[in-house]
């Protein structure tokens, strides 16, 4: 019998939709579904676990639409510090038997627990091993799969970064992993990126 490695997912879903004009891109429904919904379901239909979702204090309709999902919801009390506060509120509710943990972001419509579990399918324990989502043309996105030895760096990120630097200083650790499409390269942030989707 095959052991997965023990990896958890934090789904950063706590960021201010400032390009939106006014709405809340979460929220924007596809198939009937609200995206974050949507990116929850698919986070949970993974073999990561637990899956962490990290949110705005108050925000009670990004909560509503996660009703009924079995995710860990953690309020992020300096979201507006960008995203490196979402990465870090998530990393402290890691249990110490984490071997890794998935950034994923809730604004992109297309990536499946299929993705989510070849970048768990690929990684090695204790290997220092970095495994980030790319296009079917190699071109590097999201998620990104990091190992527990590089947690505490994660940590201590500031302003909005998703772990850029880190990615940039370890290259030789980064394994790109193939996904469905351009899941990883598709992100929905503007009402032009919601209309060319649609």
């Amino acid at each position: 019998m095959v052991h997965l490695p023990r990896i958890a997912i934090v789904l950063l879903a706590s960021g201010a939709s400032s390009r939106m004009q006014g709405r809340d891109k979460l929220l924007e429904n596809i198939d009937g579904e609200a995206l974050l919904r949507r990116t929850a379901k698919a986070c949970l239909a993974s073999n990561a676990r637990p899956v962490i979702t990290i949110l705005r204090p108050d925000d009670h309709a990004r909560r509503a639409v996660l009703d009924g999902l079995d995710l860990t919801q953690i309020t992020n009390p300096t979201w507006q510090d960008g995203m490196a506060a979402g990465i870090s509120s998530g990393l402290k509710n890691l249990s110490a038997d984490c071997q890794g943990v998935i950034i994923a972001l809730a604004d992109m419509p297309d990536v499946s627990a299929n993705d989510f579990n070849a970048l768990i399918d690929a990684f090695h324990p204790n290997s220092r091993m970095i495994c980030r989502a790319a296009t079917q043309a190699d071109l590097p996105g999201h998620p990104v799969l990091f190992d527990k030895s590089y947690f505490a760096q994660l940590a201590a990120q500031k302003g909005d970064k998703g772990g850029k630097d880190i990615l940039k200083a370890n290259a030789a650790a980064v394994k790109l992993i193939k996904t469905t499409g351009d899941a990883a390269l598709t992100d929905l942030d503007t009402p032009e990126d919601w209309r060319a989707y649609r």
